[in-house]
């Protein structure tokens, strides 16, 4: 599978010629049918320090790098490891292979602790999606915490306006957990914090998980776009992508085009647009549905992969923070946690720089770490750290 290229180099600039005045632009309904979509919001939960050191006997495995890339070398080899644990990625998922920069089927297992690789648990929650989708779900454990993601794909003929509504449905509505009605935040933090007990003990207070998740919504198939015709300002795509991505569907200025876009700008319709909190995948040169025996990049391959790595931006983003609030209080970090704060700092880094021989290419994790405060808390970790070499 061919992993779709998030930018490409803008055509060279044409010269402009005079026009004659405009006609009053006359307002005609959109054309545009979304027939497939996909969203999906990340919840991560950190644990504390004292307890990650000391997950329960069954995940001791957690605690230590030589006994890590043994666990992970058995999910590779599928030998098995108690618990229900698999290897993170699936078939045709890519974001693995170029996060490590290791070629398809080789180990992953010697770099699994320094790269901060999580275990893939099916989580305890079945949801139905609506308008005649489907939901899933997936746990991911790591040496220091917990990251939860829902995906929904939705399947329809829907107009801009009414994907809007399902997405902003989809992010508020209650759905029922054991027995119990929840909206999805309390839900993931519900299922983090019982995972947490389990892993680490009745005690661990997971820090994190409760608040507004990190979410990614992609149009996988749409009819009507013209993939030639740049998003323009204010206009209805733009006002669609600005609702999706913030979780309403009322009518109201959307934020500046500009100040949204994360991908390169181009002069066709190929936007990667972003919030603080969000992204949305607006690419309708992959919209159709490719003919037989065509070779076509795949639009929902590409959304797991920036899933990926925006909850692994998200989760190690979340363990730097965790670190920089522990060296004011109590002052410092030990010895165990500088030595693994290290490796994160160095996969925070290299996803900030995201240089394709070193791990996954995409603007978005550098925006990411940026807009939520992380890089601020990288440099103060990283100065203390020369300070104790």
């Amino acid at each position: 599978m061919s992993v779709l290229p998030e930018n490409q180099a803008p055509p060279s600039d044409s010269l402009a010629t005079p026009s004659a005045p405009r006609a009053p632009a006359v307002v005609i309904a959109s054309p545009v049918r979304v027939r497939d979509c996909l969203a999906s919001m990340v919840w991560v939960k950190t644990a504390p320090e004292g307890q990650r050191h000391r997950p329960r006997p069954r995940f001791s495995f957690l605690a230590r790098e030589p006994e890590y890339g043994d666990a992970f070398a058995s999910l590779e080899g599928r030998k098995g490891v108690p618990l229900g644990l698999a290897v993170p990625w699936s078939a045709g998922d890519r974001f693995w292979d170029l996060y490590t920069a290791r070629p398809p089927g080789s180990s992953r297992a010697e770099v699994a602790w320094r790269r901060g690789l999580p275990m893939l648990r099916h989580a305890p929650v079945k949801l139905a999606g609506p308008g005649g989708g489907y939901a899933t779900t997936a746990l991911y454990i790591y040496p220091h915490g917990l990251g939860l993601v829902l995906q929904v794909r939705l399947r329809g003929n829907l107009t801009l306006a009414e994907t809007a509504t399902a997405a902003r449905d989809l992010r508020y509505d209650r759905q029922v957990l054991n027995g119990r009605s929840l909206p999805p935040d309390l839900l993931a933090s519900s299922v983090l914090d019982a995972v947490g007990r389990e892993v680490w003990g009745d005690e661990t207070p997971l820090a994190g998980g409760g608040g507004e998740p990190f979410a990614v919504f992609t149009v996988v198939q749409a009819t009507g776009a013209d993939p030639k015709a740049a998003v323009e300002e204010g206009g209805e795509v733009h006002r669609f992508l600005d609702k999706v991505t913030g979780w309403y569907d009322r009518d109201r200025d959307p934020d500046p085009l500009e100040s949204c876009r994360i991908s390169s700008p181009r002069r066709d319709g190929h936007l990667l647009y972003g919030r603080r909190r969000s992204r949305c995948v607006w690419f309708p040169e992959h919209f159709d549905v490719p003919v037989p025996g065509e070779v076509r990049h795949s639009l929902s391959h590409y959304h797991r992969n920036l899933t990926c790595a925006s909850l692994q931006t998200e989760s190690l983003g979340q363990y730097a923070c965790r670190a920089d609030d522990d060296l004011r209080a109590p002052g410092y970090l030990s010895i165990p946690q500088r030595a693994y704060v290290r490796h994160v700092i160095g996969s925070i880094d290299r996803l900030n720089a995201g240089r394709p021989e070193d791990t996954y290419r995409s603007r978005s994790p550098a925006r990411q770490l940026t807009d939520n405060g992380v890089i601020d808390s990288v440099e103060r970790v990283r100065k203390y750290l020369e300070r104790v070499l």
